[in-house]
């Protein structure tokens, strides 16, 4: 027969045991809401703040350095609630089909831990996108215009030094053609010749002695086709000044310049341009 003193201690040591191990149980479960809580309220913090960041609601400017930090932050932290949920889960359904006692509770309760904390990390994804395609588009929206406005007036400095250099070529090939005089007309086989050489040494693509009626007296061997020039064109060669113009659909940059002595004849020339400045 088991002595009374004896069974009192076996109690007594069984609910000393029963009652640590709840103790532990209730102090891992408050680390663990702890935990949950207090990532959720980090989630909701650092959402917001790389809403703000994105923005332009801050101080300071963001870098690219900090964008990515705290995109890859961000997702960290919903990646470990999720993982948080998933484990619960998983333990849920370990709980529920070994039977242990209290496992629809469980279910329940974790059922709302993961309502409570997916709606958050949702909420930051989709912050964090929506504040990301924003910012990006602000951010690499200006560096584009940015880029386009400076390749605009690079192409614009381009164009403008090819009017400048075939202007003066066209001057200086009409001065040479000017020398010669009525020289040029009686020989016709001289002129080819000479207005020629002229377009190659000018690495020019087109070279013309053209009337304002239309009619071409000499043109350059290998010059490109080209239409004539419009009224306003000799307009201007006309005051003694170079007449210069770009022809799109044909890539070229034309000039128009009055040789004064000969009647009503006028030097004519193109050169070809890159089509993606023109674009």
């Amino acid at each position: 027969m088991v002595p009374t003193d004896q069974i009192q201690e076996t109690g007594q040591d069984r609910r000393e045991s029963w009652e640590g191990r709840l103790w532990q149980l209730v102090n891992r479960r408050r680390f663990s809401t702890t935990f949950s809580i207090g990532l959720v309220v980090v989630a909701i913090c650092l959402g917001s703040f790389t809403y703000m960041l994105l923005t332009g609601l801050t101080p300071f400017a963001p870098t690219r350095p900090v964008l990515i930090s705290l995109l890859l932050a961000n997702l960290a932290i919903v990646l470990v609630l999720f993982a948080l949920i998933f484990w619960r889960l998983i333990r849920v359904i370990l709980a529920r089909v070994s039977g242990t006692a209290g496992a629809k509770l469980h279910a329940r309760l974790v059922t709302m831990f993961a309502v409570v904390a997916v709606m958050p990390a949702i909420i930051v994804a989709v912050f964090a996108a929506v504040t990301l395609n924003r910012g990006l588009d602000t951010w690499f929206g200006e560096r584009a215009q940015l880029i386009i406005s400076n390749a605009e007036t690079v192409a614009e400095a381009y164009l403008n030094e090819h009017r400048q250099v075939l202007r003066g070529d066209t001057l200086a090939m009409a001065t040479d053609l000017e020398r010669e005089g009525s020289v040029i007309l009686a020989d016709p086989a001289y002129f080819h010749r000479l207005i020629t050489g002229q377009m190659r040494l000018r690495s020019l693509h087109g070279a013309y002695i053209i009337k304002s009626d239309g009619r071409i007296l000499a043109k350059a061997r290998g010059s490109v086709e080209v239409g004539m020039p419009a009224e306003e064109h000799f307009g201007i060669a006309r005051e003694d000044d170079v007449a210069l113009f770009i022809v799109e659909d044909h890539n070229q940059i034309r000039a128009l310049v009055a040789l004064p002595s000969l009647d009503d004849t006028y030097l004519y020339v193109a050169r070809f341009v890159d089509t993606k400045v023109l674009e």
